[in-house]
């Protein structure tokens, strides 16, 4: 039996308040600590990073990226570390992540070979490319007895959940039709007796890169 096709989608659309520039754009592999010299032009960045570990058991990469020239930049960042990125455009990223999720929803949904995404937001880039394996696996996996179809897989580590975090088709469905005030995590509530979690050795998942003093204390960790 094949296995089931999944796409891998990063959502990168929001405006990096908080960070004072791109956090798509950030460098990555990271600078270690006592290295002032800047990352070579050919290191890539966290949309990227993204990418190629989510190209380690997805099929075909999705980034949800902001109408207009900021747009643009990450398609150039995006180019030549990993296959093609299908771009899909948010004109009104101020509406939020979920907004964005949403229209990477309807993208997957429209190709009709993907069984399920593994949603990735560009902030949280230091998750291994073995977690995405690994929750494809969990996905894939027999159901026991009359346990009702996987919709969710999320990893943990040490008990914590983390992203990315696999959607199965019928979860995206139900994100596309979702009021636009909502969010993916009131939305969960509803799915947990068809919600898997996996236990990885991957404190990457748990790695949040907000702001830059979060940017600065991972400089002396390197790359995941």
């Amino acid at each position: 039996m094949s296995r089931p096709a999944l796409a891998g989608v990063i959502l990168a659309a929001g405006g990096s308040t908080r960070m004072g520039r791109s956090k798509a754009l950030l460098p990555y592999p990271l600078p270690r600590a006592g290295n002032s010299a800047r990352p070579a032009p050919q290191e890539p960045t966290f949309l990227a990073a993204c990418a190629s570990k989510l190209a380690a058991a997805c099929g075909e990469i999705f980034a949800i990226i902001p109408a207009g020239a900021g747009g643009e930049a990450l398609r150039a960042a995006g180019a030549g570390f990993v296959g093609p990125i299908l771009w899909i455009e948010n004109p009104e990223p101020e509406r939020g992540q979920f907004h964005s999720l949403q229209l990477a929803a309807a993208a997957v949904l429209m190709g009709e070979r993907f069984a399920a995404a593994v949603i990735c937001p560009v902030d949280r880039p230091m998750f291994a490319a073995a977690t995405v394996a690994a929750l494809a696996r969990a996905f894939e996996a027999p159901e026991a007895g009359a346990l009702p179809a996987r919709a969710i897989v999320k990893p943990s580590y040490k008990g914590r959940h983390g992203h990315p975090v696999l959607y199965s088709r019928a979860f995206l469905s139900a994100v596309v039709a979702a009021p636009a005030d909502g969010n993916a995590r009131d939305l969960a509530r509803g799915w947990a007796e068809r919600t898997v979690t996996v236990a990885v050795g991957d404190p990457g998942i748990l790695v949040n890169v907000d702001t830059p003093a979060d940017y600065r204390r991972l400089t002396a960790r390197g790359p995941s």
